[in-house]
Order: structure tokens, then sequence, then C-alpha cells
């Protein structure tokens, strides 16, 4: 009997591990198809109904947050706008500029680490504020992806071939969800088999420096057999791999961030729509920052070039 109670708890952890496993084998194949079958337009209106999911979510952390959401879709709508009917240069704009709030993100997790409070977070219209600044250039990040060099079936242009920005849309849109899918799947299970020494313990506790160390090797591999799937040179595949480490640092930062903030607002899981998984917002924390940077990343990369 003494042992009930860890029996217990060691029970709940493997129904939460097999939930969670469950979960991406069925909504990692699903959004897969979606993505390289659906024409842009149909996976946009998708991807906004998830954000403005994720915009429920964050408005429960706030008192009267219902104000969030037409926040979220106003946003959204005007930048689709503009994107599908004149330039997803646009989008990319969006992108640069929100890397800037990335960065005091940075400084905010630091400062909390220390023992200091960060009191943009603790007052509402400081918390609608960041929550625009999470999801909304999440969605314009996924959308620009989109609809840079769009492949269709008559194009003779599906596959995957040579440098990133020269890939079909649908692919570029794809990899961004496969990297930062392999970046989480790697630090959590590296995490949890070697997890000693904690990256933010104030700020994350369950996240560990080996559960970085992880993700970061399954984001090499990744790009590795990538690499020589579609035969990149030994230039190509080093400058493409440092910028996936890049973004999987940013993908680490959108996080820690994420648990800052639900930290400040004292709960533990935006939601449960995704068994395992928690919340959209969940799901979403290190895309909200890795998006971003991996649409900078490559027009840098497209601009030197």
């Amino acid at each position: 009997m003494p042992h009930a109670p860890r029996n217990r708890s060691r029970h709940r952890t493997e129904e939460a591990l097999g939930s969670r496993i469950l979960t991406s084998v069925i909504v990692a194949p699903a959004v897969a198809a979606m993505i390289l079958v659906f024409p842009a337009w149909a996976v946009a209106l998708i991807l906004a109904l998830v954000a403005v999911a994720a915009g429920r979510e964050w408005g429960r952390m706030i008192p009267d947050g219902i104000v969030f959401i037409p926040i979220i879709v106003l946003s959204m709508l005007v930048s689709g706008i503009i994107a599908f009917g004149y330039s997803p240069d646009w989008l990319g704009l969006i992108c640069a500029l929100s890397l800037l709030g990335w960065g005091m993100a940075l400084v905010w997790i630091v400062r909390f680490e220390r023992g200091l409070d960060v009191p943009f977070l603790t007052h509402s219209m400081g918390h609608i504020v960041i929550g625009w600044w999470v999801i909304v250039p999440t969605w314009c990040a996924l959308i620009y992806h989109l609809l840079q060099n769009p492949g269709s079936s008559g194009s003779g242009k599906w596959l995957p071939d040579g440098d990133w920005w020269d890939w079909p849309g649908q692919w570029r849109l794809l990899f961004i969800l496969l990297l930062v899918w392999v970046a989480d799947t790697g630090a959590y299970f590296f995490g949890r088999i070697f997890g000693r020494r904690p990256l933010a313990e104030n700020t994350s506790p369950g996240k560990s420096i080996e559960g970085v160390a992880g993700g970061l090797v399954a984001v090499i591999a990744l790009m590795l057999a990538t690499g020589l799937f579609v035969e990149w040179s030994r230039m190509q595949m080093l400058v493409f791999v440092s910028l996936a480490v890049v973004v999987f640092l940013f993908s680490v930062l959108g996080d820690l961030f994420e648990s800052l903030a639900k930290r400040h607002r004292g709960i533990k899981d935006s939601g449960r729509l995704l068994p395992g998984h928690g919340g959209i917002l969940d799901r979403m924390d290190s895309l909200s920052a890795a998006a971003p940077a991996f649409v900078v990343g490559l027009e840098i990369l497209r601009v030197f070039s």
C-alpha cells in the first residue's frame, strides 16, 4: 500500500504519454494532407480558425478577455486581404517586427529567473498586447510560407529541391511545422529520460538542459536527412543546418515565454482540446517564435545568395 500513490502517478504519466502519442499520430497526417491538397485560401482559413481558438484560450487568462477575439479576427482579416490581394511581403514585415518582441521576451525571462517580476504581464492590457504579438505574427508567418512559390499539380513542381526559398510554398509551410514538431519531440523524450539540470527553473521547472540538447540533436538529424534527400551541397547543408539551429533556439524561447505568461496567470495548461498536449496555445508556443524567425532567416539568405 505505501507504493500505491507512486503507482497511480506512474499510471497517469503513462496515460498522458499514450494520449500525446495517439493525438500526434492522428493530427500530424491530417495537417500534412490539408497543406498539400487544399488550395492556399482554404489552408489560410483553417489556420485562421486555429488562431481564433488560440485567441479564445489566451482570452480566458485575462478579465474581459472576450474583447481579444475580435482583435485577432480583424488583424488576420486585414493581413489576409493584403497578402492575397496585393502582396505577401506585408506578412514578412510583420514577422520581422515580431522578432523585436522576442528579444524583449528573452529579457523578461532572464529577469524572472533572477527573481524579478515582469509588471507588463500582470496587467490585462499588457496581456492583450502580448497575446496579439504571439498569435497574429505566427499566422502571418505560416501564410507567408504558403504563398511563396506555390506548387500545383500543373506546375510540375510539387516536391522540394534546391535552396529552401525555392521550395513550393506548401512544402515550406509543412517543413517548419515538421521542424518544430521534431524539436519538441526530441526535447520531450530526452528530457524525460536524461533530464537532470533545469533550463529555467523559475519559468518552467519541467524543462531541462538535457531536453534542449536532445531537441537540438533531433533537428540536426532532420536537416542532414533532408539535405541528403534534396541533394544539398556541403555549403548549402552548412548554411541551412545553421539556420535550423537558430530557428530551434527561437522555438525554445517561444516555449519558455508562454510558460512565463501562464505562470503569471497561475495556470498550467491553456486548454484541454488536444489530449496529452493541452490546448492550442500549448502546441503553438514553440511555433510562435520559430515560424517568424524561419521567414526572416530565409529572406536574409535569399538576399545574400
